[in-house]
């Protein structure tokens, strides 16, 4: 690993700052820069020193401010707002967007240079909507997050509600999925979240026909059956690797052993 993976991690959400607020929260400035400004302020490049800059949704980033960050990359420099003094920067930069840079490109709204720029190592990460296959398991996950939030005796969700959840396109990928299980956790009254829990946007979706209209108990999957499941994918993604599993399941290796024995799964 890197050695800075040893130093700090700063994070910035592109999309939550305000446009004229961008060059003094990524650089700092000086006291006295502009009216209330009564001390100096380090910016996120400072803080970040050594370590990790984290640029999330930096197409939000503003087409000015995308020259001046263009001109750190480069330069390794930069100037807290309001001051002459050229600050030396040493961090390493991610970036991340929801969005196509390409079509920023073309619009006229990103910079050619500082997308290549920034383009030296890309991943990309699958839509929700093309890894279908997970949703059971962040299903279970937030199921038991939000159970335990609410205080809720919450067993599991119908599967005709599961189906709705797997039909959906998600737009807002696994945020919006999250949302979907809090919303209905905190409004459910039973043991079983079914189609009526779901935000109403949900309940409009067309069920898959093999599904049916009542919440009978085999139409039911419980936290035990997505639990099942998830062990079987984390131990497939590991080659039955059993201490790098129960690392991932934040389990031990004891009872991560007694949960195969049970789902009848050798390792």
């Amino acid at each position: 690993l890197s050695p800075r993976s040893k130093k700090r991690l700063v994070i910035c959400d592109c999309a939550a700052i305000p446009e004229t607020l961008f060059e003094s929260e990524l650089f700092g400035y000086v006291r006295g820069a502009f009216t209330g400004a009564d001390k100096t302020k380090k910016g996120l490049f400072e803080e970040a020193h050594g370590g990790t800059l984290f640029l999330d949704e930096i197409g939000n980033l503003p087409f000015i401010m995308q020259s001046k960050l263009l001109r750190v990359l480069e330069e390794r420099v930069f100037r807290r707002l309001g001051s002459t003094e050229n600050i030396h920067s040493d961090i390493r930069l991610i970036s991340a967007t929801s969005g196509d840079l390409k079509t920023g490109i073309n619009n006229g709204t990103f910079r050619e240079e500082l997308y290549h720029r920034l383009n030296t190592v890309e991943i990309n990460l699958p839509t929700l909507k093309d890894r279908k296959e997970d949703i059971p398991l962040l299903i279970r996950h937030f199921l038991k997050r939000y159970t335990k939030k609410f205080n809720k005796p919450i067993q599991g969700m119908s599967r005709r509600a599961q189906q709705i959840l797997l039909n959906h396109n998600w737009p807002g990928n696994v945020r919006e999925l999250e949302n979907v299980i809090e919303y209905s956790v905190a409004i459910c009254s039973k043991i079983f979240i079914d189609i009526e829990d779901l935000p109403k946007y949900l309940q409009k979706c067309t069920v898959s026909k093999n599904i049916t209209g009542h919440s009978e108990p085999g139409n039911l999957i419980t936290l035990e059956e997505l639990k099942r499941a998830h062990i079987k994918k984390v131990m497939k993604a590991t080659n039955n690797n059993v201490q790098e599993s129960a690392r991932i399941l934040g389990t031990s290796r004891y009872t991560l052993y007694r949960n195969l024995k049970n789902i009848k799964l050798s390792a």
